[in-house]
C-alpha cells in the first residue's frame, strides 16, 4: 500500500489519491484480482461509496440500525441491492479486510476511505438535499457524517458544502448555529471551504452585539479554533483576526488557548511560530486598527498583540495542527528567508507600537510605555535594534506617564541575567541611564534602592550560590538612612513614602531597622506614628521598632503598649508586634486589646512564625489559649490549633488534655472554608492527644462520625476518614461498639455517611491497596451483630463490605455475609455495587476484564457454595458490561487505528 501510495504520489504530485495509470489499486483493493466489471462490482463499489460517506458505522446488534439506514441510502440508487445483498457485500468487505471491526466497522486503508467518499461526491452527489439527509438519518450518525466533509476541497462535494453554509441553509437557525455539533461542524468546513465558513461566521458571529458575545460560551471553543484554520491563509487571515478581536475584546473564557490566546499567537514573529502563511507585514493592519481604535479595551488588545509579536525569546512551542488541513498540502507557513528579513519583521511593529502611542492620554500611554519596557527587554538582543531601543528608553524614562517601578526592574533585570551577553556599549549606556534616573532627587533614590529593589537583587548570591552579605543596595540602603536621620528636610520629603502606601519589600524594613541605628534620639519615630493617610504600611515602622528593640528594649515595649492601649491604633500596634517581635508585656497588652474587641485573632498567628511563641512565658501561652477557645469564630479557631500544633509535645504539655479535646472537637472545627493548612494542622493535634492521652481516642472517635452525620464529605475528608480509621486500629472493639450505636440511632434510616466511610470512602484510582476501615474489626464479631437482627442489619452492613474476598482487604466479612445472608434482600446487590465502586484509568473494556480475572482466581479457591454462586453471577453480569464497553469505546472518536 505505501509503495503504491508513493509511487502515485511521484507521478500524480497534485492529488495522491488518483488511480494511477499503472496498477489501479483502489479497484484491486475493492474487487482483488477478479473481473472488475459488470453487476457484482458495481454493487460492490456502490455500497462502498454510500459506507464511506461515514467515518465509521454500526453493523452488528445492538447497532445495527446505522447498517440499515445505509442499505436504504443504496436502494434509493439501486434497487436491487437489497438489505441480504447488502449484508453480504458488507461481510464479503469485512473477510478481505476491507472494512475492520468488530460491531461498529470502518474502511482500511484511510486513504481508500477518503477516495471512497470523493468517488461518492463525483458519482451520486448532484441535487444532494443535505438537510433532508441529515434530519432522516440516525443521530448516531450525524457526527461521523459531518467529519468527512473535511475532505470536501477541489471535490464535487463541494458544492454541497456551499450549500450548507449558505444564509436560508441549516445555519438559518440560530440553535444549531450555537450548539456542539453545529460549531464542531464549522470547524469541519473551515478546511473544506474556509471563505464560506468565514462569510457564515461574519455574519452570524460577527454581527452580535458585545453583550451577546459575552454570554456566549457553549461552543465557543470550536469557533475559535474554526477562525484558527481559516486564518492559516493569507486571504482570509485578516477577515478571520477581526472576527477573532471581537471574540477576545468580550472574552469570557480561561484557557490558554481562547480567543485571546489564539489571537495572540497569530502575531508571533519567527520560523513558523504563527499557525499563519501571512507575512508579519501583512498582518500588521489588525495591530494598527486597534492601537488607532476610539475604544480603550481595543487598545489594550492592541497592546498584548504587540507584545506577542515583539517577543523575540521564551516562546515555548506551538501545537502542530491547523497547517494540516484535509487534502490540502501542509501550509507553508511564514518563516524570514534572511536574518535581516527577521529583524525587519520586528522593526516594523516595534515602530508601530511607538508611534501610535505617543498621543494617547496618561493613563492608556502608561500601559504603552510599560508594554515597550517589556519589548525593549527582548529586542536588545538584536545588535541592528540597540540603537533605537535605547533611544526609546530614554525618553520614556522623561515621560511623567511612565510606572518608574517598571523601568526599574527592567533595569535590575538587565544588570544581573543579561549583563554577560551584551557588549559593554550597551551594558554601560544602560547604567548611564538608570543612574540619571535615579540620581534626580532623593526621593528616586528611595524610590529605587528601597521600594523597587527586587529580592534577586537583594539577597544577591555569587554563582557558587554563596549569599552575598553586603550587595550595593544594602550599603545604599544604610547610606540613605543615614542621610535621612541626619536632614529633617529629607526626612519630611519621604515620610509619605515611607509609612503611606503598599509597598513592603525587605529593603524598606532593612531601611527602617537602619534609620533606627541612626536615629540616636529617636527623633523619627514619632512623625512616623502620627503620619495619617488612606494606606499606611508598617513596613518600614516595623523595622524601626525591630531595630528599637536591640536597642532600647524598654523603649520599644512602651511605644508598643501605647499603641496597644487605645482602640484607634491598637490595630496598628499588633501589625507592629508581629513585624518586630512580641515578649510576655507586649502580648498580655494583645490580649487585652483583643478582649476588648480592639484586634481579631489573624494577629496572634504571628506567634506561629519562627517559632516566636517561644519567647513569652507558659502563663502567657495559657492565658491566650484561653482566650481564643472562648471564641466562636473561625478565625479564633484556627489560631487556637495552629497554635497547639506546635507548642503541644510528649514533654511539655501547657494545658489539660480535656481542654485539647474540647477545641479540636468544635463544630467550628468543621464548617465550610476550612483551609488545607488548618486541616493538616487539626490533624497533628488530634494526633499528639490520642499518643498523650490513649483515652481519648474513642470519644474522639465518637465525635468525628457523629460529625460525619451532620456533613456527608466528612467521611472522605483527606484528614478526618484517615484519623478515625487510625482510631478503630486503637480499639477496634470499643470502635465498633460506638460504630455500631451511631448505625442504629437513626433507625429505621442508614447513615449512608458512616457506610460510606467504613468501606473506605469514594474510591480512587486504585493507587492506594489499602485496607478499608470495616477491615479494622473481626469478622465474627460483626457478624454476631448482625445476626441480632439479620433482616434489619444484614443488607446494611453489606453496604460497608469491603469490595474484595481476601482476607488483607476485609474479605473475611465479606465471604461471611455471602455464606450467611447472600439470598436475603440487599445483600448481594449491596455487595457487588461496592466492587463496582472506585474509578480507574484506561479503557473501560480492560478494567472490567481485571475484575473479571480477579473473580475466576476467587472461583478457583473452592469458597462456600454461596460465595462461588456469587462470584459467578458476577462473572456473568462483567461479560455483559464488558460487551458494552467494547461497543462503546469501537465508537469514540479517537479509536482508529
Amino acid at each position: 500500500m505505501a509503495q503504491a501510495v508513493g509511487e502515485n504520489l511521484a507521478a500524480n504530485p497534485e492529488d495522491i489519491l488518483k488511480p494511477p495509470a499503472t496498477v489501479p489499486i483502489w479497484d484491486r483493493f475493492l474487487f482483488g484480482y477478479t473481473h472488475q466489471q459488470g453487476d457484482e462490482a458495481r454493487q460492490i463499489a456502490l455500497v462502498a461509496r454510500h459506507i464511506a460517506l461515514f467515518t465509521r458505522f454500526g453493523f452488528e446488534a445492538p447497532v445495527g440500525s446505522e447498517a440499515e439506514y445505509i442499505a436504504k441510502m443504496v436502494a434509493r440508487s439501486d434497487t436491487t441491492v437489497t438489505w441480504s445483498r447488502f449484508q453480504e457485500i458488507v461481510q464479503t468487505l469485512r473477510d478481505r479486510r476491507i472494512l475492520q471491526g468488530d460491531r461498529t466497522l470502518f474502511i482500511v486503508p484511510w486513504a481508500l476511505h477518503i477516495h471512497l467518499w470523493r468517488e461518492y461526491w463525483h458519482w451520486y452527489g448532484r441535487g444532494f438535499d443535505f438537510a433532508r439527509a441529515f434530519e432522516e438519518m440516525p443521530v448516531s450518525l450525524h457526527g461521523w457524517f459531518m467529519d468527512m466533509f473535511q475532505f470536501a476541497h477541489g471535490t464535487s462535494a463541494a458544492s454541497v458544502v456551499r450549500d450548507i453554509l449558505r444564509r436560508d441553509g441549516v445555519y438559518a437557525s440560530r440553535d444549531f448555529l450555537c450548539s456542539d455539533k453545529g460549531t464542531s461542524f464549522l470547524s469541519t468546513l473551515a478546511e473544506a471551504d474556509p471563505d464560506a465558513t468565514l462569510a457564515l461566521i461574519e455574519r452570524t458571529f460577527g454581527a452580535w452585539s458585545r453583550d451577546e458575545l459575552c454570554a456566549f460560551e457553549g461552543g465557543r471553543q470550536q469557533i475559535v479554533w474554526t477562525l484558527e484554520k481559516i486564518a492559516v491563509w493569507t486571504p482570509t487571515f485578516i477577515r478571520a483576526a477581526r472576527v477573532l478581536v471581537q471574540l477576545a475584546v468580550t472574552e469570557n473564557a480561561k484557557n490558554s488557548n481562547n480567543s485571546t490566546g489564539t489571537l495572540l499567537g497569530l502575531f508571533r514573529i519567527g520560523a513558523e511560530d504563527a499557525a499563519t502563511e501571512a507575512s508579519p507585514v501583512e498582518r500588521l493592519p489588525i495591530l494598527l486598527e486597534l492601537l488607532r481604535s476610539g475604544n480603550d479595551d481595543l487598545k489594550r488588545l492592541g497592546l498584548k498583540v504587540a507584545a506577542s509579536a515583539l517577543q523575540a525569546s521564551g516562546l515555548g512551542f506551538r501545537i502542530v495542527g491547523p497547517e494540516y488541513q484535509g487534502l490540502k498540502e501542509r501550509a507553508a507557513l511564514w518563516r524570514p528567508q534572511t536574518y535581516g528579513e527577521w529583524w525587519a519583521a520586528f522593526r516594523a511593529y516595534w515602530d508601530c507600537l511607538i508611534n501610535e502611542t505617543r498621543s494617547w492620554l496618561d493613563a492608556l500611554r502608561r500601559e504603552a510605555n510599560s508594554t515597550i519596557i517589556d519589548a525593549a527587554a527582548e529586542q536588545l538582543r538584536i545588535h541592528a535594534h540597540r540603537e533605537e531601543v535605547l533611544s526609546m528608553l530614554e525618553q520614556i524614562a522623561d515621560d511623567s506617564a511612565t510606572d518608574i517601578r517598571r523601568l526599574n526592574h527592567f533595569f535590575i533585570q538587565r544588570a544581573r541575567w543579561h549583563r554577560d551577553e551584551e557588549d559593554q556599549s550597551v551594558h554601560f549606556r544602560l547604567r548611564r541611564l538608570e543612574g540619571q534616573l535615579t540620581r534626580r532627587s532623593l526621593e528616586s533614590r528611595f524610590q529605587r534602592y528601597v521600594l523597587d529593589t527586587t529580592w534577586d537583587e537583594w539577597e544577591d548570591y555569587s554563582l557558587e550560590g554563596e549569599l552575598r552579605d553586603h550587595t550595593r543596595p544594602k550599603k545604599l540602603v544604610h547610606a540613605l538612612a543615614a542621610r535621612v536621620a541626619g536632614r529633617d528636610e529629607d526626612f519630611a520629603c519621604l515620610l509619605p513614602k515611607l509609612v503611606g502606601g503598599t509597598t513592603e519589600t525587605a529593603a524598606l524594613f532593612a531601611f527602617g531597622q537602619s534609620l533606627c541605628a541612626m536615629d540616636k534620639n529617636n527623633r523619627r519615630l514619632l512623625p512616623m506614628l502620627e503620619f495619617e493617610s488612606d494606606a499606611i504600611s508598617s513596613q518600614c515602622l516595623g523595622g524601626y521598632l525591630a531595630g528599637l528593640r536591640e536597642c532600647d528594649p524598654d523603649k520599644w515595649q512602651q511605644v508598643l503598649l501605647d499603641l496597644l492601649a487605645s482602640k484607634d491604633t491598637a490595630k496598628r500596634g499588633a501589625d507592629l508586634v508581629w513585624r518586630s517581635g512580641v515578649d510576655d508585656c507586649v502580648l498580655n497588652a494583645c490580649m487585652d486589646a483583643f478582649e476588648a474587641g480592639w484586634i481579631d485573632a489573624g494577629y496572634f498567628r504571628s506567634l506561629c512564625y519562627g517559632m516566636s511563641w517561644q519567647s513569652v512565658s507558659h502563663a502567657s501561652l495559657a492565658r491566650l489559649l484561653s482566650l481564643l477557645a472562648c471564641r466562636e469564630d473561625q478565625v479564633s479557631a484556627f489560631v487556637l490549633v495552629d497554635l497547639l500544633d506546635q507548642m503541644l509535645n510528649q514533654n511539655v504539655w501547657l494545658v489539660e488534655s480535656d481542654f485539647v479535646f474540647e477545641v479540636v472537637t468544635e463544630q467550628v472545627q468543621f464548617e465550610d472554608h476550612r483551609d488545607t493548612m488548618h486541616s493538616y494542622h487539626w490533624h497533628g493535634v488530634c494526633k499528639k492527644l490520642v499518643e498523650h492521652d490513649p483515652a481519648k481516642a474513642m470519644p474522639l472517635l465518637d465525635v468525628l462520625l457523629g460529625k460525619m452525620g451532620d456533613d456527608y464529605s466528612l467521611s472522605y475528608d483527606r484528614e478526618v476518614e484517615p484519623l478515625a480509621h487510625s482510631l478503630c486500629k486503637i480499639n477496634p472493639a470499643g470502635a465498633w461498639e460506638i460504630i455500631s450505636a451511631q448505625l442504629l440511632e437513626p433507625a429505621p434510616k442508614w447513615r449512608g455517611d458512616l457506610l460510606n466511610w467504613l468501606k473506605g470512602g469514594i474510591g480512587g484510582f486504585g493507587e492506594n491497596d489499602l485496607a478499608p476501615p470495616i477491615a479494622e474489626f473481626p469478622a465474627q464479631m460483626v457478624i454476631d451483630w448482625v445476626a441480632q437482627d439479620a433482616e434489619a442489619r444484614a443488607s446494611m452492613i453489606a453496604h460497608c463490605a469491603a469490595n474484595s474476598l481476601d482476607d488483607k482487604f476485609g474479605g473475611e466479612l465479606t465471604r461471611a455475609l455471602l455464606e450467611n445472608y447472600r439470598t436475603a434482600e440487599g445483600v448481594a446487590v449491596a455487595i457487588s455495587c461496592n466492587f463496582g465502586s472506585g474509578g480507574w484509568t484506561g479503557p473501560t473494556s480492560k478494567h472490567l476484564r481485571a475484575r473479571r480475572d480477579q473473580m475466576r482466581v476467587w472461583l478457583s479457591r473452592g469458597f462456600d457454595v454461596n460465595v462461588m454462586a456469587w462470584i459467578e453471577d458476577e462473572i456473568v453480569d462483567l461479560d455483559r458490561e464488558i460487551e458494552a464497553a467494547e461497543i462503546s469505546e469501537e465508537r469514540e472518536p479517537w479509536n482508529r487505528p
